[in-house]
């Protein structure tokens, strides 16, 4: 779990790119770039969702094309957090890479580091402020809370919305 103290910096940072589209944020850095890729050409299972390497001096984010559309934002707002915060990590480690399932639902997250395991969630937690910002969340769940209807206004998955919803104790 995030602690609350990286939650507020995380908060901080996210404040940042608010009211910008992800691929704003993408062209705010010279050495970033996204591309779109059937991944499951890697042999990896399940098909990841995304990744990012540290390739020729630069950071590449790749996405899944044959994740939905509202994957595909959830995943490259997470990726832009690894980005963002784990770059030397990157050109030392290589890839991150993120499966087509939630991060508590993949069964090798219960093998990764406790370091890896937060990095993961601190990339969730980024994705989902960005994408669904608590205040406007809060504000839209009081008009309807209807799960479908809210990941349909935010432009995320259900299972996304869920999760933020239950991450922001709107539901249990």
């Amino acid at each position: 779990m995030v602690s609350p103290t990286r939650k507020n910096a995380i908060l901080k940072e996210a404040k940042k790119y608010q009211g910008k589209s992800l691929f704003d944020i993408i062209r705010m850095y010279d050495d970033l770039s996204v591309l779109t890729a059937d991944l499951s050409q890697l042999n990896i299972n399940p098909t990841p969702s995304g990744l990012i390497l540290f390739s020729e001096e630069k950071y590449k984010i790749y996405i899944h094309d044959g994740c939905s559309e509202n994957r595909k934002r959830f995943t490259l707002a997470h990726e832009i957090w690894h980005y963002c915060l784990h770059k030397d990590y990157l050109k030392d480690t290589g890839p991150f890479i993120d499966n087509d399932n939630t991060l508590y639902n993949r069964p090798w997250y219960f093998n990764l580091s406790e370091d890896l395991k937060n990095k993961e969630e601190e990339a969730n937690f980024f994705a989902a402020e960005i994408l669904m910002p608590w205040d406007l969340v809060k504000e839209a769940y009081n008009k309807d809370d209807s799960l479908q209807k809210l990941a349909d206004f935010f432009s995320v998955s259900t299972e996304a919305m869920f999760y933020r919803l239950k991450n922001l104790s709107l539901i249990s």
